[in-house]
């Protein structure tokens, strides 16, 4: 079988131009709504610092539901939930999803409702709603 041969490696190219600055990345981050030093009530819907993110489900297989709320001046770029206190395979998770919570806790989902000037709102909150049919008592918690 007869052997490939290279051609010889040819000199190095002048250093090119130095490229445009990127734009500035993600900062200031948050996760979840009741974050640590968070101490302004008006803010938090509960105004509990959270309540509202540590809500009991009970293990009777009613629709329930969780909700966070994001920091002000925050926007809900992803989220979803977890359950900590017992494990079981008996929780249906039927919502998972960014929403926009108005003060008085309505929910509505990301991209409505619309502003004054016609535009949509950002989501400002994660909601998760489903079913505990674990006979037990537990917490899902959103972030």
């Amino acid at each position: 079988m007869p052997r490939e041969t290279r051609a010889p490696r040819g000199d190095k190219g002048d250093k090119g131009d130095k490229g445009d600055k990127g734009d500035k990345g993600v900062t200031n981050l948050e996760a979840d709504g009741p974050y640590p030093g968070r101490a302004d009530p008006e803010n938090n819907l509960q105004g509990d610092e959270g309540a509202q993110s540590t809500t009991m489900w009970a293990g009777d297989g009613t629709l329930q539901q969780s909700w966070v709320m994001c920091a002000p001046g925050k926007v809900a770029l992803g989220g979803g939930f977890g359950q900590n206190d017992y494990q079981t395979d008996k929780l249906v998770i039927v919502t998972s999803t960014p929403v926009n919570v108005t003060k008085d806790g309505e929910f509505y989902p990301a991209g409505t409702p619309y502003d004054e000037e016609g535009s949509l709102l950002a989501p400002n909150g994660w909601l998760v709603q489903g079913y505990n049919q674990s006979g037990q008592d537990l917490i899902v918690r959103p972030w």
